[in-house]
């Protein structure tokens, strides 16, 4: 995006492009959401302990480097 010349089309350029950002981060943190509530009881905490998944995912906008 810096080699193309400034103007209304880089403009779009970039705001598709943080568009598609947040709309991932979105899809990302309602998915991050739906795991910690399943992961959240206890049956389900202990079993994604034995087989080596996380306790929790963090959100998006908890995780400091991607």
């Amino acid at each position: 995006y810096q080699v193309a010349p400034a103007g209304p089309e880089r403009d779009a350029m970039l705001d598709g492009a943080e568009n598609r950002v947040r709309i991932e981060r979105k899809r990302y943190d309602e998915a991050a959401a739906a795991y910690n509530a399943i992961v959240g009881g206890p049956m389900a905490g202990i079993a994604a302990r034995l087989f080596g998944h996380p306790e929790r995912m963090p959100l998006s906008n908890e995780v400091e480097r991607w």
